[in-house]
């Protein structure tokens, strides 16, 4: 294990404001990305950075605000600035804050699947951090808030369509396998197989199997 650095008087201000800064803009939401959800990714990525030779100030304020401008939570039409307009109004560098918008920019399973890489150890720590947040109990809890967020069903009996089971199909179970860091993948293994649980549990129950 890499110890790392603490972080300096300065930084850990900067912690404390961004935390303030991300409940107060996420307080509100019902979609599962409420600042609870970001809470969890952040606790994640700390601890996963302990396992890595990175940068802890990058991943700190790219997991606090990789959920600021996602569009899964945004009114239509609502500009998403606000990653950029707070970041502007800190003393970090350029060159930092540019790092921060990169890894928020790729670390999505949407933008995975249409190409794009993050490219530092410290976004595949978030973005494992993050990906980790979406299975296991708490990950099946989201699910079915945004299933509601979003007005789906439940299910529907087939794994192809809109229904939040089927999502578990579509993206949850395939997480454990994207995973980059042999922590999170560890963790990742765990949750995956109490999703299956779950999902097998779910589908005795649908199709009306007793058990006892």
């Amino acid at each position: 294990m890499t110890p790392q650095r603490l972080f300096s008087a300065d930084e850990s201000l900067l912690i404390a404001q961004t935390k303030a800064f991300v409940e107060a803009q996420m307080n509100t939401d019902f979609s599962g990305h409420d600042h609870h959800h970001v809470f969890r990714v952040y606790a994640l990525s700390m601890h996963l950075a302990k396992h890595a030779h990175a940068d802890p100030l990058i991943i700190a304020l790219a997991s606090l605000l990789h959920d600021i401008d996602d569009p899964k939570r945004l009114a239509v039409g609502a500009l998403a600035n606000g990653v950029s307009t707070y970041l502007s109004q800190t003393a970090l560098p350029e060159d930092t804050i540019s790092r921060i918008q990169e890894i928020i920019a790729t670390m999505s399973f949407s933008a995975q699947m249409s190409g794009k890489q993050v490219a530092t150890i410290e976004g595949k720590i978030v973005q494992d951090a993050d990906r980790l947040d979406a299975i296991g109990a708490i990950g099946i809890g989201r699910a079915f808030a945004y299933g509601g967020y979003k007005g789906r069903v439940m299910y529907q009996g087939d794994n192809d369509d809109d229904s939040t089971i089927a999502h578990f199909h579509q993206k949850l179970l395939k997480l454990a396998d994207l995973m980059n860091t042999p922590e999170a993948k560890r963790i990742a293994a765990h949750r995956s197989r109490f999703l299956l649980q779950f999902l097998k549990e779910f589908n005795d129950e649908w199709n009306a199997s007793i058990h006892g």
